[in-house]
Parts: structure tokens; sequence; C-alpha cells
């Protein structure tokens, strides 16, 4: 799995924490104390303190701004990391599984955890900061993933209720930052639950070429996200 889309979201981060640092020297200039008594002692100094105080006061939605994107971001970060370990472990399930060596047995055991793993990655691709799903695109408030393990493929099994809105937040004057993924491009446009699906059912069918089959095509998934 590539770091990409966390590396992304750190540096995100990153920006925002340097944005909040500056508010933040703005506003200890302004609290310390009286940096001067009345306007007449230095006009340049009111003049620029003046200046820092209408700032201060616009930067009050740029924080509520800051604050919820930093949330959105971490909330992202973590979820993604959970992602890469379930999509590790299925590529080490395949790869068990196309042991030539298996027997049935096993390898229905093999389908079973692979199963569970996609009940743990749709619950991490639906995962919600606030009430709002973070891989849903714009339609944060509606559930963005659902699955029916029943439907014959190669129909998804697993359906995208979102789309590919990008989320963004304006953190300062004219600066602004995507704060999300969306679930098309994360989940569905990578084949990753219909990668996940085939091998249950080559596992099942006990079929080598299609285990293998799976595999590859899983592999290749993982890598592209």
């Amino acid at each position: 799995m590539r770091v990409t889309h966390r590396i992304i979201a750190n540096t995100v981060i990153k920006n925002i924490n340097a944005n909040l640092t500056r508010m933040n020297r703005y506003q200890n200039m302004l609290s310390s104390g009286k940096v001067i008594s009345k306007p007449s002692d230095d006009p340049v100094k009111i003049s620029r303190i003046m200046g820092y105080t209408t700032e201060l006061q616009q930067n009050k939605q740029y924080q509520r701004n800051i604050d919820a994107a930093q949330s959105w971001l971490e909330s992202t970060e973590n979820a993604l990391a959970g992602i890469n370990d379930v999509l590790q472990r299925a590529r080490e399930l395949a790869v068990s599984g196309a042991d030539g060596t298996k027997p049935q047995e096993a390898r229905d055991a093999i389908a079973m955890e692979v199963d569970e793993l996609i009940d743990v990655l749709l619950q991490l691709a639906n995962t919600s900061v606030g009430g709002r799903y973070i891989f849903a695109g714009y339609k944060t408030t509606s559930l963005p993933f659902t699955r029916d393990k029943f439907q014959p493929l190669p129909a998804d099994r697993v359906a995208y209720h979102g789309d590919s809105g990008a989320l963004r937040w304006e953190i300062a004057p004219g600066v602004t930052v995507k704060g999300n993924i969306d679930g098309q491009t994360l989940f569905m446009d990578t084949g990753i639950f219909t990668h996940m699906e085939e091998l249950i059912d080559a596992l099942r069918n006990n079929n080598d070429g299609e285990i293998n089959t799976a595999l590859d095509n899983l592999s290749k998934s993982i890598d592209d996200i």
C-alpha cells in the first residue's frame, strides 16, 4: 500500500499547524500586556496593532475551519492506517491460500477470514467524525458503503452511495486545503472489495487458477491504493 494519501494528510496538518502558530503569535502580542498606553505614543505601532486586531477577528472563522480540517484529516489518517493493516493481512491470506498443497478445509477457513476482513474494511470505509462520513465525498450524512455478500459476481457486492466530491476548508485568506479522500477513488476504482470477494469464491471453489488470479488482482489493487 502506498503512503501517498497519508503523506498528503500529514503535509496539510503541518501547514494548518503553521497557520495556528501565526495566529497565536498575534494573539499573544495583544493579550500579554499594553504595548503602548495611548495612540499618540506610537502612531505606527498602534496602526499595526489595529491591523492585527482586525485580522484576529477575521481569523475566528478560519480557526473553526482549521479545527474541523485537522479533526477530519487525523480521522482519515487513522482510518488509512487501519485499512493498510487489513489489506496486508488479506494479501498474506491470499498467498497462503494459493499454496496448492492446502486442503479444501484450510481454504474454507481462509475464505472465512477474508470474509471477516471485508466487514472490517467496510467499517473503516464507513468511518465518521462528528456524524459525517469521511469517505463519502460531498454526501457526508449518508452511509457510503453497504454490502450484499449474496450478490453473484461479477456484480459488485459492496455498493458505494457517496460521490467524488472534494471537501475544502479555507484556513487563511485565499488559502484552502483539500481534506478528504472520496470512497470512489480509494475503494471502488481500485476494485479492492471486488477482488477480495473474488478471492473468497476462488478459495471456496478450490480452484488454483482462480485463486492465483485473485491474488494477482488483489496485490495490484493494494499497490494502487
